[in-house]
């Protein structure tokens, strides 16, 4: 069974806020689980937050852009395969 973090503790452990990780969540990038009325994010989720936000900060991906590359690959990740989905060569 995957272990899971409160979503603001999972926040504060990557330096954003919330807010980030619900709009990851609108996206439908990440799935959270709710329980109690706290809602959680499994550490297979934080995996891939931490791609996205690698995404968009080291090589400037528009949400676009990487909604598409989230649509075509899975765990794990790979930069190459972005490119492939992009097809263009990531410059950060």
């Amino acid at each position: 069974m995957p272990s899971y973090q409160s979503l603001s503790v999972t926040a504060q452990h990557l330096n954003i806020t919330e807010s980030v990780l619900m709009d990851m969540k609108r996206f439908d990038w990440i799935s959270t689980v709710e329980k109690n009325g706290t809602t959680f994010l499994s550490m297979h989720q934080e995996y891939k937050v931490r791609f996205i936000l690698h995404l968009r900060t080291q090589f400037h991906l528009t949400d676009e852009e990487i909604a598409r590359v989230m649509t075509a690959q899975e765990a794990p990740y790979s930069l190459q395969k972005v490119s492939e989905v992009l097809g263009r060569e990531l410059t950060a």
